[in-house]
């Protein structure tokens, strides 16, 4: 049967009717009456609570580490006490994430969220001004980031007493200076000192804010938008249903290249919303591994690819290229790879480095990351 737009919406019609998966039906939320997805999660938290039913499945790979769903929720939870017993973090409070792409940054997500706090991702490839910026604006009372943001955030963490957990992937706690450094914990620390510890886990409502994400300041200064917990499952079931779509019309993709499992290599920064749902949300829910990077090597990228059985990727065109013209492209089992995506557009020259671009960016001379 060819693919006519007919066909398409007799299928998203009929995926999405009474009874079915994705179901839709229309909903008042506040004034307005919108159409929503009837079994998408209704809160951030019922998104990331759902990861813990995969337990010893691996879920975070980076570099030389692996943490199962369990191990990743066991230290999560007991960040998530440290927030709310040693910081005081309330259900509301805002708290901001800084740092490259590692797990201390989705640990951090996780454990805000765990205790009702609006998570604050802030573009980590700006300059001084800007991240200091966007913590006065969002009036985040926490900051979490690794030694190259903090640095850059010393007005603000100094000059506004905003404390800060200090992820090691950039340098360790000794590394800071001794006024920045009276402020800043380090993160593997409020983990190790609170295992075990209860705390309360949040309860928020569908219409309550989840995140504030800010844009990219380009026609001025960065501007927060309020992602609203209901936005997230929704946002999640449509990507869901994307997929489902791709496999009606395609048909099932199987495993190969030794794969087990599916498993994705995250290329995209996590304070953007395509890492940060693509890269963790999205695997966090149906069991997917997810293996970072610290920055964009393309020939890491393949040992990992090869190593880990990456069968995902998604990325910009600009990484999707320096990956195809690589001169050892041929060196790497990459068969593995079943499904790729790419969209949007990177400057010449300019790869991200997940907090940092190259030296070729004005901005890498102000943000050494």
């Amino acid at each position: 049967m060819p693919l006519t737009p007919a066909v398409v919406h007799e299928t998203v019609s009929r995926l999405t009717a009474p009874g079915s998966p994705f179901e839709i039906t229309q909903r008042n939320l506040g004034n307005l009456s919108c159409r929503v997805f009837v079994h998408a999660a209704p809160t951030l938290t019922d998104v990331v609570s759902s990861g813990r039913s995969h337990a010893g499945k691996d879920f975070i790979v980076c570099e030389q580490r692996r943490w199962s769903f369990d191990q990743f929720f066991t230290e999560a939870d007991a960040l998530a006490a440290s927030l709310q017993h040693d910081y005081g973090i309330q259900p509301g409070d805002r708290v901001a994430i800084a740092m490259r792409n590692c797990p201390d940054w989705l640990l951090a997500f996780t454990a805000a969220a765990n205790v009702g706090a609006v998570v604050v991702p802030i573009n980590s490839w700006g300059s001084a001004d800007e991240l200091q910026y966007t913590l006065r604006d969002s009036g985040a009372v926490l900051l979490a980031a690794d030694l190259p943001r903090v640095v850059l955030a010393a007005d603000v963490v100094i000059g506004d007493s905003i404390p800060a957990l200090l992820s090691d992937v950039e340098g360790s706690h000794a590394d800071l200076p001794r006024d920045i450094a009276i402020h800043t914990r380090a993160v593997n620390d409020a983990i190790s000192s609170n295992q075990h510890r209860p705390y309360t886990a949040a309860q928020p409502g569908p219409a309550d804010p989840a995140m504030l994400m800010y844009t990219s300041g380009s026609t001025g200064l960065p501007k927060g938008v309020v992602y609203r917990h209901i936005a997230v499952g929704q946002a999640l079931m449509h990507m869901m249903l994307v997929g489902f779509l791709a496999i009606e019309f395609g048909g099932p993709i199987e495993l190969r290249g030794g794969a087990q499992a599916e498993a994705a290599l995250l290329t995209v920064p996590l304070f953007h919303a395509a890492g940060l749902f693509s890269g963790f949300l999205v695997p966090c829910m149906v069991g997917q591994k997810v293996a970072l990077m610290r920055k964009w090597d393309a020939e890491k990228a393949m040992g990992i690819i090869a190593d880990e059985k990456i069968t995902m990727l998604s990325t910009v065109p600009a990484i999707l290229k320096d990956l195809l013209t690589h001169p050892r492209f041929g060196d790497y089992d990459l068969s593995s790879i079943t499904r790729v995506a790419a969209a949007g557009r990177q400057p010449p020259l300019i790869y991200p480095t997940y907090c940092g671009t190259s030296s070729e960016s004005s901005r890498a001379q102000q943000d050494t990351a």
